[in-house]
């Protein structure tokens, strides 16, 4: 079973870019996470603490951008993987990240997809 909990249009506004003025100004980020969850286990009885709490991932999120400046989401995205692999037991991420602002008249952004089993943080 590949049960996914997602977290879509998560907007955060942090210091993220390359170029010298974008190390001064908050700039917007749209998140989509898809998580690979097992929600059999706290669907069974109504379990509310065997459930992914994503309200508790929104958060670390939100703390870990506001708290680090990076120059390229690519680094950034990499960065929150790890972190949700670590504080948490998901099998598998699908992490979009847009940066809205970049370029005028599109969205441009990053997709990654990251395996807990690539990561040796997972279960410590």
């Amino acid at each position: 079973m590949k049960d996914i909990v997602f977290i879509h249009n998560l907007a955060i506004e942090t210091i993220i870019g390359v170029f010298n003025w974008e190390h001064n100004i908050k700039q917007s980020l749209i998140f989509d996470l898809d998580m690979q969850w097992d929600n059999s286990k706290p669907a069974e009885n109504d379990e509310l603490e065997l459930a992914l709490d994503y309200s508790a991932v929104t958060d670390l999120i939100q703390v870990y951008c506001a708290a680090r400046q990076f120059e390229l989401i690519e680094t950034l995205a990499e960065k929150i993987c790890q972190m949700l692999f670590k504080h948490f037991p998901i099998e598998h991420i699908r992490l979009k990240i847009t940066k809205p602002d970049a370029i005028e008249n599109a969205h441009v952004g990053i997709v990654v997809e990251r395996f807990a089993t690539s990561y040796t943080a997972v279960g410590q």
